[in-house]
Protein backbone atom coordinates (compact mmCIF):
# COMPACT_ATOMS: atom_id res chain seq x y z
CA UNK A 1 0.00 0.00 0.00
CA UNK A 2 1.69 3.48 -0.85
CA UNK A 3 1.47 6.69 1.53
CA UNK A 4 -1.26 8.24 0.17
CA UNK A 5 -3.57 5.24 0.34
CA UNK A 6 -2.19 4.71 4.06
CA UNK A 7 -3.64 8.21 4.89
CA UNK A 8 -6.85 8.78 2.59
CA UNK A 9 -8.41 12.04 4.25
CA UNK A 10 -11.67 11.00 2.52
CA UNK A 11 -11.22 6.83 4.08
CA UNK A 12 -10.70 8.47 7.40
CA UNK A 13 -13.98 10.88 6.78
CA UNK A 14 -16.17 7.97 6.34
CA UNK A 15 -14.93 5.92 8.68
CA UNK A 16 -15.54 8.92 11.62
CA UNK A 17 -18.84 9.23 9.95
CA UNK A 18 -19.50 5.81 10.68
CA UNK A 19 -17.99 5.92 14.46
CA UNK A 20 -20.35 8.64 15.04
CA UNK A 21 -23.26 6.71 13.76
CA UNK A 22 -22.51 3.68 16.10
CA UNK A 23 -22.14 6.33 18.90
CA UNK A 24 -25.41 7.37 18.35
CA UNK A 25 -26.61 4.49 18.13
CA UNK A 26 -25.36 3.44 21.22
CA UNK A 27 -27.31 6.24 22.87
CA UNK A 28 -30.24 5.75 21.67
CA UNK A 29 -30.35 2.45 22.65
CA UNK A 30 -29.08 3.36 26.20
CA UNK A 31 -31.88 5.59 26.10
CA UNK A 32 -34.65 3.27 24.83
CA UNK A 33 -33.75 1.08 27.67
CA UNK A 34 -34.78 3.59 30.29
CA UNK A 35 -37.66 4.26 28.51
CA UNK A 36 -38.76 0.59 28.82
CA UNK A 37 -42.28 0.77 30.77
CA UNK A 38 -42.45 4.53 31.59
CA UNK A 39 -43.08 6.41 28.39
CA UNK A 40 -44.73 4.58 25.46
CA UNK A 41 -45.09 7.25 23.13
CA UNK A 42 -41.28 8.37 23.47
CA UNK A 43 -39.71 4.84 23.67
CA UNK A 44 -41.71 4.67 20.29
CA UNK A 45 -40.18 7.42 18.95
CA UNK A 46 -36.62 6.65 20.10
CA UNK A 47 -37.40 3.13 18.09
CA UNK A 48 -37.72 4.79 14.88
CA UNK A 49 -34.91 7.00 15.77
CA UNK A 50 -32.50 3.55 16.25
CA UNK A 51 -33.79 2.27 13.37
CA UNK A 52 -32.97 5.55 11.52
CA UNK A 53 -29.50 5.42 12.28
CA UNK A 54 -29.29 1.72 11.73
CA UNK A 55 -29.94 2.17 8.09
CA UNK A 56 -27.91 5.28 8.29
CA UNK A 57 -24.49 2.49 9.24
CA UNK A 58 -25.01 0.48 6.48
CA UNK A 59 -25.80 3.25 4.11
CA UNK A 60 -22.25 4.49 5.23
CA UNK A 61 -20.71 1.21 5.70
CA UNK A 62 -21.58 1.28 1.82
CA UNK A 63 -20.18 3.89 1.18
CA UNK A 64 -17.07 2.89 2.73
CA UNK A 65 -16.39 -0.18 1.20
CA UNK A 66 -17.09 1.55 -2.33
CA UNK A 67 -14.54 3.96 -1.76
CA UNK A 68 -12.10 1.24 -0.62
CA UNK A 69 -12.77 -0.74 -3.38
CA UNK A 70 -12.36 2.22 -5.55
CA UNK A 71 -9.41 3.76 -4.10
CA UNK A 72 -7.31 1.15 -3.19
CA UNK A 73 -7.38 1.55 0.57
Amino acid sequence: MNLTSKYCPERKHLEQCSWHLVSTLSALTDRLMTLVGKDHAEFLITKDKCAHVKLEIIESHDRLRAHRSAHGC
